[in-house]
C-alpha cells in the first residue's frame, strides 16, 4: 500500500483541501443493485448486452465499447436497454467501509461511473452533495463554505437516455471532437493538484487526447504536475513505467485495502 513518505505527503495535501478522488469501474465491486449483484466490471456487464442481443453462441469477450455500439443500433427499445442499466448500475446497498470515503474533505470527486454509488454513501452520511454529470452539465465552481461534495460523472451517469452514456467508440469520439467542459476541467485538475485514481486503468482516450491538447497550449508536454498515485490489484510493468511519465505512482492495493 502507500509508503510513510506517501502518507505524509497525502496528509499534509489533504490538509490543504488539494486531493482529488477518481473512481472507476473497481471501485463498486463492493456493492450491489437490486438484483443482490455485485455491481459489475466491463466484462459482466457485456455479458449482459451479448444475452439482450440474442445471441446464441456463448459470449467471445467482445469489448463492451463494440457491443454498447450494437445495442444502440439494435432495433431493441430504448425502455428494455434503459431497464437494463437502471437494474445493473442502481445500487441497493454498499460494504459498510465504502463510509471511510466521506471523512476527508477532497477537492472534487471526478468518476468514470455510471452508478450511483457515490451519491448513495454520501446521502446515507447525511452530507450534500453538487452532482454534474456529462452531458448537460457545465463546471461549476465548488462551495466554498466545504459544506457540498461536488461528484462529477465524465462519462455520464442514471437516470438519462441511453446515447448520454459514453461506453462506444464512437461515443468516446464524438466527446473527444466536442471539447466537453468537465473533462477540460478534470485535466485542468489533475495537472495541479494531486491525484488519487481507485479501481481503473486509466486506458481513457479522452483522457490521453485532453493531456495532450493541455500540453500543446502549455507549450510543455512533459508539465511538471503533483505526484499522483493509481490504486489496482495488478498493472503491467510496461503500464506502471508509462504512468511514471505523468508522475502517477503506481500503488498495489485494492478498493477495499484503500
Amino acid at each position: 500500500m502507500f509508503t510513510a513518505d506517501d502518507n505524509a505527503y497525502i496528509l499534509r495535501r489533504l490538509e490543504r483541501n488539494q486531493v482529488i478522488l477518481v473512481t472507476g469501474a473497481g471501485f463498486s465491486l463492493m456493492s450491489s443493485n437490486a438484483n443482490d449483484e455485485s455491481l459489475p466490471t466491463s466484462t459482466k456487464f457485456s455479458e449482459k448486452i451479448w444475452k439482450l442481443l440474442n445471441y446464441t453462441e456463448a459470449y467471445d469477450g467482445t469489448a463492451l465499447s463494440y457491443l454498447w455500439d450494437l445495442l444502440l443500433n439494435s432495433g431493441i427499445s430504448e425502455s428494455r436497454i434503459t431497464n437494463l442499466l437502471k437494474d445493473t448500475f442502481t445500487v441497493k446497498d454498499y460494504h459498510d467501509l465504502y463510509n471511510h470515503i466521506t471523512k476527508p474533505f477532497w477537492y472534487r470527486i471526478y468518476t468514470l461511473n455510471i452508478d450511483n454509488l457515490l451519491e448513495v454513501i454520501y446521502n446515507r452520511q447525511g452530507r450534500i452533495l453538487q452532482r454534474l454529470k456529462y452531458p448537460n452539465d457545465e463546471n461549476s465552481e465548488r462551495d466554498q463554505s466545504l459544506l457540498k461534495m461536488q461528484i462529477i460523472h465524465l462519462n455520464g451517469a442514471l437516470p438519462c437516455n441511453p446515447k448520454e452514456i459514453i461506453f462506444s467508440r464512437a461515443q468516446y469520439a464524438e466527446s473527444s471532437n466536442n471539447m466537453q467542459p468537465l473533462y477540460h476541467e478534470f485535466v485542468h485538475d489533475y495537472s495541479t493538484r494531486t491525484t488519487i485514481f481507485v479501481g481503473t486503468q486509466l486506458e481513457e482516450q479522452i483522457f490521453e487526447q485532453y493531456l495532450h491538447r493541455r500540453g500543446k497550449r502549455h507549450g510543455n508536454e512533459s508539465e511538471k504536475r503533483p505526484r499522483s498515485f493509481l490504486i489496482l490489484p495488478q498493472l503491467s510493468i510496461a503500464k506502471i513505467n508509462l504512468l511514471e511519465l505523468y508522475n502517477i505512482k503506481y500503488v498495489e492495493g485494492t478498493t477495499e485495502l484503500f
